[in-house]
């Protein structure tokens, strides 16, 4: 059986990189994130230029670290296609102007075939864990 392709959002990569938080929520969401990165061999796993951008940004120091969980991983390319999706979210008001970088990420991960997206889900944390934190409910 296939591995399946999951496209890895920049803000995973962001909470991997970063120093354990100290408010709960956040650290619950961190540990969630290591859980997962720790079974990251099971599938195939890509990031796009927007990734890249993002986890760039901020401190010099972070953005190197931030960069390394990256190494080796295939890059999509983006394409007007992609655009236009990206401008169709938002246009139907399904992903709000103000996170355009979502509806990228959605778009680039819609468009290229991806069997799963991960980054934050609004209400539940992270994503659907399932009961050995290496797969998606």
């Amino acid at each position: 059986m296939a591995k399946k392709r999951v496209y890895v959002e920049s803000t995973v990569i962001s909470y991997l990189a970063a120093k354990p938080s100290r408010v709960l929520a956040n650290l619950v969401k961190q540990q969630h994130t290591w859980d997962w990165w720790e079974c990251r061999h099971r599938w195939n796993m890509y990031i796009s230029p927007a990734v890249i951008r993002e986890i760039r940004r901020g401190r010099p120091k972070l953005a190197r670290k931030r960069l390394a969980y990256i190494v080796g991983m295939p890059v999509l390319q983006e394409s007007d296609e992609i655009g236009a999706l990206t401008d169709h979210l938002i246009d139907k008001g399904l992903i709000p102007e103000k996170v355009r970088d979502d509806a990228l990420h959605v778009a680039t991960a819609v468009l290229h075939g991806m069997d799963y997206l991960v980054g934050p889900e609004k209400g539940r944390g992270y994503y659907e864990l399932s009961g050995d934190s290496c797969g998606f409910g």
